[in-house]
């Protein structure tokens, strides 16, 4: 059994050539009893020498064609047995303090980093507002947050699969991964199992300038995940939600598909899931 195992998932971009494996070379300790394992999420397969990798113990998995990333963070979890969980994006600067506050952390518990844009936080939320610097949880807090960082103990793990079957949401594909783990969370009283860590730089996709045909899909993407959280996690009337986006969208002011989010609605599937 491993004291940690790190995920780094990767989606168009080369091993050597991600922030996060290239901190994580400079910052992890050799030594440290952690399996790390690279997923290659496509489009294309990227050889890796892992003699690059100062020594870490590194598994190299591909699937090439898009996958969910819930999928891929369960499996990931399925895969390695160890005490507690770490998931990364690519993109991520992840620092010593970071590493150094993931020790913290017992089975029982679950941390969410500090995120950083330059020298902004913009993460978590705890209750609507964000957060800059490490603090404690109750069960009265409401929590949202970004997955990349995110620290699981395994005893919580257990806990969460007990009542769901898994622990992310494989009905989400790209985004509505994190935020739905975090209602998962509130709904088992586990809040006051979780706390905020020193945290890392992250890239974060909605702050940067990208093609139409990106953002287009982006905005489908979101769409659907907003359809499928008001459907399965949301209390909300779907017709007081959807008459306050149709009103946004007719000020030009709504960055959501009301078609899609129709269609999330009714069918209660992604548009990807082809089951």
């Amino acid at each position: 059994m491993y004291d940690f195992a790190v995920l780094v998932v990767l989606y168009n971009c080369k091993p050597l050539d991600s922030v996060t494996i290239k901190s994580l070379v400079m910052s992890w300790s050799v030594k440290s009893n952690t399996k790390f394992i690279i997923w290659n999420n496509g489009p294309v397969s990227q050889p890796l020498d892992v003699k690059e990798l100062n020594g870490l113990n590194i598994e190299v998995v591909e699937t090439l064609h898009n996958d969910s990333l819930a999928k891929i963070y369960n499996q990931f979890m399925e895969r390695v047995h160890a005490s507690v969980y770490v998931i990364l994006d690519h993109d991520s600067e992840v620092s010593p303090q970071y590493i150094a506050a993931l020790n913290t952390i017992t089975a029982e518990e679950c941390a969410f980093p500090v995120i950083f844009n330059g020298d902004k936080a913009t993460g978590p939320l705890i209750n609507g507002v964000t957060v800059s610097e490490p603090t404690s949880l109750t069960d009265n807090d409401s929590l949202l947050a970004i997955g990349s960082g995110v620290a699981i103990g395994s005893n919580m793990i257990n806990v969460i699969k007990t009542a769901y079957g898994n622990v992310f949401d494989e009905r989400f594909y790209l985004y509505g991964i994190d935020s739905t783990f975090c209602y998962r969370l509130e709904r088992l009283n586990l809040i006051s199992n979780s706390k905020v860590i020193s945290g890392f730089q992250h890239s974060l996709s909605r702050l940067e300038s990208e093609s139409s045909v990106l953002t287009q899909f982006r905005k489908k993407e979101r769409s659907y995940s907003f359809g499928l959280t008001l459907r399965y996690y949301k209390k909300l009337s779907y017709l007081r939600v959807l008459f306050i986006l149709l009103f946004k969208r007719i000020l030009n002011k709504s960055p959501l598909s009301i078609t899609q989010i129709i269609k999330a609605l009714l069918s209660g599937r992604h548009y990807r899931d082809i089951r």
